[in-house]
């Protein structure tokens, strides 16, 4: 399974997200926290950002459903579409949170139909690294006492500004604990 998770605007991610359908020809399956039904995204429509959007599929456009699906219908991995859970940022005032996004894939495990090409979204995890790379840093800690490094988790120079402003950095911001980002040797 390829792993990316990285602390960014959520605009930052979905423009991310938005060259990779284009470059790939990959449509989307989006969830709201508003709507109780998903909505499906062709590869022809351009994904825009919006704040109750909580999980989103990628796959190939010509193996998009016919029709929007329920959560619970959804098979990723077998069918190896890529997910993303992006992050928000939430609260008012003093009391704000940044959310980890975070993207995953594993490539498809179920045989492709004849003559078709195997789906490999990992691929797609990885290009979504080194696009954001250009403008991330690896590497945040844990701020509670003895927190842990983490050099596998990314985030912006956007992110890093919000934080500098008082902005707390979690992975949920439901969870205790908090995130800073990792300077030089740091960590």
């Amino acid at each position: 399974m390829a792993y990316f998770r990285i602390y960014c605007l959520p605009e930052e991610l979905f423009s991310w997200l938005d060259d990779l359908r284009r470059e790939k020809d990959l449509a989307a399956l989006v969830f709201s926290r508003n709507e109780r039904e998903s909505r499906l995204i062709g590869a022809e429509q351009a994904l825009a950002f919006r704040p109750d959007l909580y999980r989103l599929y990628l796959m190939p456009s010509d193996r998009m459903p016919d029709v929007p699906l329920a959560m619970n219908d959804v098979q990723q991995r077998p069918w190896g579409w890529l997910v993303a859970d992006p992050g928000r940022l939430v609260g008012a005032g003093d009391e704000r949170c940044l959310e980890q996004s975070t993207i995953a894939a594993e490539d498809a495990y179920e045989q492709p139909a004849p003559g078709a090409e195997p789906i490999k979204p990992a691929k797609y995890v990885r290009w979504l690294k080194r696009k954001a790379k250009t403008v991330a840093t690896a590497g945040v800690a844990g701020v509670n006492p003895g927190g842990h490094s983490y050099r596998d988790i990314w985030y912006t120079q956007r992110a890093r500004e919000l934080f500098e402003d008082g902005v707390v950095w979690k992975q949920n911001a439901t969870y205790r604990v908090g995130f800073r980002p990792i300077d030089g040797d740091d960590g």
